[in-house]
């Protein structure tokens, strides 16, 4: 695993969704069809 990192997976293309508001940011990691890895913050 890379330093700083929490996890990691280089198997899975994806699009990473942001909502971008005045003080903050939310995001989400929505993969390929047929695959499983999301992540969120």
């Amino acid at each position: 695993m890379a330093s700083n990192s929490e996890a990691r997976n280089s198997d899975t293309y994806g699009v990473l969704r942001l909502v971008l508001m005045a003080n903050s940011y939310d995001w989400e990691f929505i993969p390929e069809a047929g695959k499983t890895s999301r992540d969120s913050g």
